[in-house]
């Protein structure tokens, strides 16, 4: 027959020229608009099917997880002393790293401060008596500056020191002299500048 059932042996096989076989199902003469994915008889067998593979996931999961505390177990303390010394290394090497950086800061002021205190000299004993000489004195009070600023850069400070109270932590006394500018213990003369 065209459309519809048809009864062979113990099965019935549907048969539909206008619709897949499927929309055919609810309907007793194959021309109605039955789905049999939303037959009861379907939505169950599909329900049992989705809990069957429910089930074994659950079951691969609680084997997994069996695994994984097995292997936890088994390399936990391992993983535990790698995350240790991979955290006291990062530390070491952070460590490591800022003191070469200290040194390598102190090793460069260290280079240059002769220079700065020959600057800190010459200017003293620079006079401008006329506009060229005076153009120069500004070029060189300009890089003076300048030197300064780097060390500045270094977080170095001048140590105050004429008219400062002396501090052994601070100053290094080369003599004492009398003096009616300063007190005692006050610093009245400096040859060299200091840093900290």
């Amino acid at each position: 027959t065209r459309g519809g059932r048809e009864h062979i042996g113990s099965r019935t096989v549907f048969r539909s020229a206008e619709k897949p076989w499927w929309k055919v199902w609810g309907d007793k003469d194959g021309g109605g608009e039955g789905d049999i994915t939303s037959s009861p008889a379907f939505l169950e067998k599909k329900l049992g099917v989705l809990q069957k593979e429910l089930e074994q996931q659950e079951e691969k999961l609680a084997e997994n997880e069996a695994i994984a505390a097995a292997e936890l177990e088994e390399w936990g303390p391992q993983i535990s002393q790698l995350q240790s010394e991979f955290k006291f290394l990062q530390a070491r090497t952070f460590n490591e790293s800022k003191e070469a950086d200290t040194m390598a800061r102190a090793s460069v002021v260290k280079e240059i401060l002769p220079v700065v205190d020959n600057f800190d000299r010459a200017k003293a004993s620079l006079k401008a008596e006329t506009d060229a000489e005076q153009a120069i004195l500004d070029l060189y009070e300009g890089i003076f500056a300048d030197i300064n600023s780097v060390l500045e850069s270094f977080d170095m400070q001048v140590i105050p020191s004429v008219g400062a109270e002396f501090d052994y932590n601070l100053h290094e006394a080369i003599q004492q002299m009398p003096s009616d500018e300063y007190d005692a213990d006050i610093v009245c003369q400096e040859f060299q500048k200091g840093y900290t």
